[in-house]
C-alpha cells in the first residue's frame, strides 16, 4: 500500500477517500474509513494548487460523515468548519451548500432545530431554494435528493406537512431513478410518519 502513496497517484487517492466514506456509509466499516480518510488527508494536507484544495474539501466532507456515523460530533464539526473555510477560500458553492447542509443535519439531529436552521437559510447556497438550483445547475441528482429530503423534514418540523410531503416525493422519485435504495427506504418512512400522523 505505501508504494501506492509514494506514486502520487493523486487521482487515486482521491478515488480511495471518495469510496471509503462509501463503503461506510453502505456497510458500516466505519473504523477502516476512518483510518483511509485520515491517512489521505495527511497525505494531502500541504499539497498546493486548487485541484490539491477540492479534494481537501472532499475529503473533510466525508470525514464528517464519518465521524457523525460514530457519534463523534464535536470532530465532526471540526471537519465541516475545514470544508466550509476551504469551500469559501475557493469560492466553491456546491461545496459550500453540502458543508452547509451537513451541519444543518448533524444540528438538527442533536434536536438543535433553531441552530440547524441557520445553516440551512446561510448564503451562498444553503439556503433550500438556493440549494435547489444550485444541484440542479450542475447536475448533481444525488445532492439535490438529499436538498429535497432535508428541505422536507424541515417543512415537517414547521409544521407544513403538505410541502413536506411534496419535497419528500421529489427525494423519493431522484432516489428511485438513482437506485439509492437505503435512502429510499429512509425517505418512505419519513413520509409514512406524515401521512399516518
Amino acid at each position: 500500500m505505501g508504494v501506492l502513496w509514494n506514486e502520487g497517484e493523486r487521482d487515486r487517492q482521491n478515488n480511495l477517500a471518495n469510496g471509503a466514506f462509501r463503503v461506510a456509509q453502505r456497510t458500516g466499516a466505519t473504523d477502516a474509513a476512518q483510518q483511509i480518510l485520515e491517512l489521505v488527508l495527511k497525505l494531502r494536507e500541504n499539497a498546493d494548487g486548487e485541484v490539491a484544495q477540492y479534494q481537501l474539501e472532499t475529503i473533510y466532507g466525508n470525514l464528517a460523515g464519518v465521524l457523525l456515523s460514530r457519534g463523534r460530533l464535536a470532530e465532526a464539526l471540526d471537519a465541516l468548519n475545514r470544508q466550509e473555510a476551504i469551500c469559501v477560500k475557493l469560492d466553491y458553492l456546491d461545496g459550500l451548500q453540502r458543508c452547509h447542509g451537513a451541519r444543518g443535519v448533524l444540528l438538527r439531529d442533536k434536536g438543535q432545530l433553531n441552530e440547524a436552521y441557520v445553516q440551512f437559510k446561510k448564503p451562498f447556497g444553503s439556503n433550500s431554494a438556493i440549494k435547489e438550483a444550485i444541484c440542479l445547475e450542475t447536475g448533481n441528482m444525488r445532492n439535490l435528493g438529499f436538498c429535497y429530503w432535508n428541505w422536507g423534514k424541515f417543512a415537517r418540523d414547521e409544521g407544513d406537512p403538505s410541502s413536506a410531503e411534496q419535497k419528500l416525493r421529489e427525494a423519493i422519485g431522484i432516489f428511485t431513478k438513482l437506485g439509492m435504495a437505503r435512502e429510499l427506504l429512509s425517505v418512505q418512512a419519513d413520509l409514512h410518519k406524515i401521512q399516518s400522523g
